[in-house]
């Protein structure tokens, strides 16, 4: 709560969750597996609390913020069906405790991105809910995603996804990711963040 506070006196417009790996297969690791949507809700709480303290000053919106996990289904860690249902839980806690969009980052996959875009999709239309989602992947110095996507490619895989933005986060500094976010630029029509 005192690190969300701190960027809310600081002037951030968006607080990020502390739900990277709320996940239960990553909980699972940790013997937490069973608390994953508990978490994830305390998670998304605990950031809305500290943008309540400071919304008289302006409004602040809360991001669920997902990672990719400890497993790839790409790499043949775990399956998908399994990879969506954690992704699923997790965005029912964050919706439930007053997150206003979603922030899928560090993303290494193609199909771990599209599992958790299907959970979190899925979760607002079965709430009736409707929320922005961003997309943050990881770049690595290679040119590509862990698994071997480029920038372009990642782009066209999630074309057909109604995202609020596509960027990059992690792996390399702004000099490195210059050129990936030049290619993102030539052909994403959203947002790049």
């Amino acid at each position: 709560l005192e690190i969300q506070k701190a960027y809310c006196a600081a002037g951030a417009d968006i607080i990020k969750t502390n739900t990277f790996g709320s996940m239960n297969w990553v909980l699972d690791e940790y013997n937490l597996g069973a608390r994953a949507y508990e978490l994830s809700y305390l998670g998304a709480k605990i950031a809305k609390d500290a943008c309540m303290e400071y919304a008289h000053i302006k409004p602040r919106y809360v991001a669920g913020a997902l990672g990719p996990g400890t497993k790839l289904p790409s790499l043949g860690h775990m399956g998908y069906d399994a990879m969506y249902q954690g992704y699923a839980e997790a965005a029912r806690g964050l919706i439930d405790g007053g997150v206003e969009l979603f922030l899928i980052e560090t993303a290494q996959d193609p199909l771990q991105i599209k599992a958790a875009l299907h959970a979190i999709f899925d979760t607002m239309e079965a709430l009736h809910v409707t929320l922005p989602v961003m997309v943050s992947v990881t770049i690595e110095l290679s040119g590509t995603m862990l698994i071997g996507t480029d920038a372009a490619t990642i782009a066209s895989i999630l074309e057909p996804f109604e995202l609020f933005s596509l960027g990059f986060n992690c792996g390399t500094g702004p000099e490195q990711v210059l050129s990936h976010v030049k290619t993102l630029s030539e052909v994403w029509a959203g947002p790049i963040s």
